[in-house]
């Protein structure tokens, strides 16, 4: 899969613009595809790298998607869990 490719050659590289491209993409496309679990793994990559990039909304982006994953898998308490951490950091970027 050409996806993987570009992934497994950001990484490589140590390339983290091309890392999050890749992981996005791949995360679209496993949600998708209802592989829920694949999807978590992508966002959950997307997360560490904003997470160290100091990038709030970004992260705050990553934690729902790994929620709305989870909700994918019935998860609900792990979904619950991410998407807390989302609006908390929605609520600490607009400092409400």
């Amino acid at each position: 899969m050409r996806l993987l490719k570009r992934k497994r050659k950001a990484e490589n590289e140590n390339n983290p613009s091309l890392l999050v491209s890749a992981c996005t993409d791949l995360a679209d496309l496993y949600i998708k595809e209802g592989r829920h679990d694949l999807a978590i793994e992508e966002y959950k990559v997307l997360a560490d790298i904003y997470k160290s990039e100091s990038k709030p909304i970004e992260y705050a982006k990553a934690c729902r998607g790994i929620g709305e994953a989870y909700m994918g898998l019935q998860d609900f308490e792990k979904a619950l869990e991410h998407q807390t951490l989302y609006l908390s950091n929605c609520l600490q970027i607009i400092k409400i």
